[in-house]
């Protein structure tokens, strides 16, 4: 066999494997939850996991997480008033298909305000999670489009008569807002 044909033959291999990851990332993005509402109740997250203690440490210091928690105890809320049964978590995967990644929302109602709620989303890295993303909003939509490898995110916010969202994207570390537009209601 000449090198032409075996050079050839690699780099046929080579796009097979690459279609082949391509589209098994595809099915399994599509097997995820990626749309999110302060609406969705518990029930409606389609495959709640655990909390995992390391999120809810990183919660307790959250900035977003103790002003949400001020009113739901007599004690004024705080980091030992945050409890795991407040949140419910839904995996998702912002980077490779074998990292599992966290979208996680407030579970007790009393941490949600007036049409609006807070979001957190936790990276898994081998020294354990880390808050790449905490916000407050309607919705959460974890986005198909990348930056630096990982999926960006947007956030939906309305008030009665306007429509705001916020485009997310990954800087290496968190992500970070990148573009936001505003608008009245049902205009596109």
């Amino acid at each position: 066999m000449g090198s032409k044909a075996i050079l050839a033959a690699i780099l046929a291999i080579a796009l097979i494997r690459i279609a082949g990851e391509a589209q098994e990332r595809k099915k399994f993005e599509l097997t995820e939850q990626t749309n999110f509402s302060i609406e969705t109740s518990i029930e409606k997250i389609e495959k709640p996991v655990p909390l995992p203690s390391g999120v809810l440490q990183l919660l307790k210091k959250d900035e977003d997480a103790l002003e949400s928690s001020v009113g739901c105890t007599d004690e004024g809320g705080g980091p030992d008033a945050l409890q795991a049964s407040w949140f419910v978590a839904s995996e998702v995967h912002l980077g490779r298909q074998d990292e599992k990644d966290l979208v996680v929302l407030a579970a007790n109602q009393c941490l949600n305000g007036a049409n609006v709620g807070p979001f957190w989303v936790a990276r898994k890295t081998k020294q354990g999670y880390q808050l790449v993303l905490s916000t407050s909003g309607h919705d959460l939509k974890i986005l198909d489009s990348r930056s630096k490898g990982f999926r960006n995110i947007r956030r939906a916010s309305l008030t009665a008569v306007t429509v705001s969202t916020t485009t997310y994207h990954f800087d290496g570390q968190r992500y970070q807002e990148f573009n936001s537009t505003s608008g009245p209601i049902g205009e596109d």
